[in-house]
Order: structure tokens, then sequence, then C-alpha cells
């Protein structure tokens, strides 16, 4: 995982998916473990649900992070926010088990895995 603020107007440029990482551009730092989470979860369905359509594996990504299913309202936030901060998650990276230490992280990991199934509905 890779987290770096960016300072660029023209955002977007950061975006991408190659098949193996996706980068994205949000307008927070995500707690590890969340951040963690969402890119598991973001590489196992593009991994083994080769029946589902995954139109953009970018707005997939976001969905996942943001827990909604808003697209316009996470992308105005993101491009309102004075700060930015380019993400990458790449699909053969390891992630250390983790323990979980407060109810606020517990339901921002449980909205996380509901909008995942939520965005493939």
């Amino acid at each position: 995982m890779f987290v770096k603020e960016v300072s660029d107007e023209d955002f977007k440029k950061y975006i991408s998916y190659d098949g193996n990482c996706i980068t994205q551009v949000i307008d927070f730092i995500p707690d590890n473990i969340l951040l963690a989470q969402v890119c598991e979860i973001f590489n196992y369905f593009l991994k083994s649900s080769r029946n589902l359509k995954i139109k953009s594996p970018p707005i997939f990504f976001l969905f996942l992070l943001y827990n909604s299913q808003n697209i316009k309202d996470i992308l105005d936030r993101i491009s309102q926010s004075p700060k930015k901060f380019i993400i990458r998650c790449c699909a053969d990276e390891k992630y250390d088990s983790v323990r979980i230490t407060s109810k606020e992280l517990r339901l921002k990991l449980s909205k996380s895995a509901i909008a995942s199934l939520d965005s493939l509905l």
C-alpha cells in the first residue's frame, strides 16, 4: 500500500488500474486496516468474479473506500477538498493480521464490506 499527498490540480492523471495495481486519489488518509481490507476486497472481486462485470475498477475502489453508492457525491467531495492523497494497492501485496481496537474502526470495516456487496447488486 502506498499513500502520498498530491498538490497537483490535475489529480485525475494519477488514477489508473493496470490489472495488478489500482491507483486512486481521495481526500483523506484511511486507517491502514481499512485500506488493507478495501485492497483485499477489491482484488478478491477482480480475481475471482469473472462473471461479475465491474465496468470501472477505479470507481468500484472508490465505492469501497467511501461506503457510498453515490459516485457524484464522492467525486464532488474529492474535487472540492483542499487536500488530496494518492493511494495505491497491488494484487501481490501481503497484509499483516490486525487487531481491531475500537468500535469506530469495526463500524468502518463493516460498512466497507457491506458497500462491496451493495455495489455489485
